[in-house]
């Protein structure tokens, strides 16, 4: 194997290359952010430092989707419940082979480069190797140059933050969406209505055939969040698409009006919670036998998790009580009134 892939390649990088991209994050930090550089925190910079990163990272994105287009290629879907991306500041500024170039700017402002890497919240996008591998994959083809999209779900508090106390765990949820995402774009025009329960009427049709009509109970909206995944030498970039639960109605005016402002906001909270975290991150109670309790309940008494945003319905154990009515394996009954 070529050292190429193993070791970054000394890139030679002038002082020109330095001013520009101090010039590039001061605009950023000033526009952007609106901070001054006196008064900026070590995630101002963080902030300003991306924005940077992503603008060269835009450009190459969609000459890469050009391309595909242009000449017919296929791509590769990857579907995963988790892609745990890690920091990725030091990671596209090393695929960039920028890396030299971005610390020496942010020395020359009098920013320590390492606190500002560190400022960047740990994506909280699963728990395990299953999500690392995912990630790397999707980092190795576009590294590779194969056309690919990664879709996951966009968990705001799927990685949980560790605290050993007395010699036991403590776990607390990583906020890491909380002053939102610089590497990402939101996409409000790609959206896609999720179905859940309901009932199916059975109707008539020509020829004495039988068509069957499903009426969803309940319905979220799922809105896609795109990630640019930058390969080795930043010669190809794929998407790491993610997907967000929203209500439908976010705000039931007509409960509102009657003074009960918790239940106006109880569609939205429910549908939210399905990519709030990741199902791994929750345990049931010492104890318990049915492993609804680890799964995120929106209406009871169905039982659902929250990778159900992209999946099918499906029961936790076949002791629970509403496996009968949760479960994608049991027939729904055809009937035209609900039951």
């Amino acid at each position: 194997m070529d050292d190429g892939w193993i070791m970054r390649s000394a890139v030679a990088v002038t002082e020109d290359d330095i001013d520009q991209f101090k010039q590039t994050v001061l605009a950023k930090l000033t526009l952007a952010v609106g901070k001054d550089a006196s008064t900026a925190t070590d995630r101002d910079w963080f902030v300003a430092t991306t924005l940077s990163l992503r603008d060269r990272v835009i450009h190459r994105w969609l000459e890469a989707d050009r391309i595909t287009h242009a000449r017919g290629r296929k791509r590769v879907y990857y579907l995963s419940l988790e892609f745990l991306i890690g920091r990725l500041l030091n990671d596209v500024a090393g695929n960039l082979q920028l890396d030299d170039s971005v610390r020496r700017a942010l020395g020359d402002l009098g920013v320590d480069f390492e606190r500002v890497r560190f400022a960047e919240p740990d994506a909280a996008l699963g728990n395990g190797g299953l999500g690392r591998l995912a990630a790397c994959f999707l980092e190795s083809m576009a590294s590779l140059g194969i056309p690919a999209y990664g879709y996951g779900i966009r968990y705001d508090h799927g990685l949980f933050r560790q605290i050993i106390q007395d010699g036991w765990q403590l776990e607390f949820p990583e906020e890491w969406l909380s002053f939102a995402n610089p590497w990402e774009f939101e996409r409000p025009e790609v959206t896609y209505d999720i179905n859940y329960g309901g009932w199916v009427e059975t109707v008539a049709a020509r020829r004495g055939h039988t068509r069957f009509v499903w009426h969803p109970d309940e319905t979220i909206e799922a809105v896609a969040y795109d990630t640019p995944i930058v390969g080795w030498r930043g010669k190809h970039v794929n998407p790491l698409r993610l997907w967000s639960a929203r209500a439908v109605d976010p705000l039931r005016l007509d409960v509102f009006n009657r003074g009960d402002h918790v239940e106006a906001l109880s569609d939205r909270a429910r549908a939210e919670a399905l990519s709030r975290s990741s199902t791994r991150a929750t345990r049931p109670p010492r104890g318990a036998s049915c492993g609804c309790a680890r799964s995120i309940s929106l209406s009871p008494p169905r039982c659902r998790t929250s990778c159900s945003a992209i999946a099918t319905l499906t029961a936790r154990c076949t002791r629970c009580p509403t496996t009968r009515r949760s479960s994608s394996t049991t027939p729904i009954p055809a009937s035209p009134s609900r039951s």
